[in-house]
């Protein structure tokens, strides 16, 4: 399975959102600040749009892009990352998909816990 580069971009955006780089209200970078970044315009847009769509950014005054007010209350997709990440490292030797990676995560705490004296 193939990952679109506007899903990557706007996984990257999203990030920043969560993570403070861009806090509530603020203006998001456009299409051409981004591909000043090396994203191609298309992609660019496409993943403003999809931020756009699922509630992360709403157009301010001129069209501009901003944070969306209501961006805490969305959750993470855990399958959707899982399969993105996986998608990402199908086909490089010595990495392991992440799907693997969480249940051994998983596994390995319930069997310390299991183990711990009590």
């Amino acid at each position: 399975m193939a990952v679109s580069l506007y899903l990557v971009l706007a996984d990257q955006l999203t990030a920043r959102i969560q993570g403070g780089h861009y806090p509530s209200g603020s203006a998001l970078p456009t299409a051409y600040d981004l591909e000043h970044e090396g994203h191609p315009v298309r992609v660019a847009r496409d993943a403003l749009r999809w931020l756009v769509k699922h509630g992360w950014a709403e157009a301010g005054p001129g069209g501009a892009l901003h944070v969306a007010a209501d961006t805490h209350d969305h959750g993470l997709d855990w399958d959707h990352l899982t399969s993105v990440v996986d998608s990402l490292v199908q086909g490089h030797a010595g990495l392991r998909p992440a799907s693997s990676l969480m249940l051994n995560t998983a596994s390995t705490a319930s069997s310390t816990a299991a183990s711990a004296p009590g």
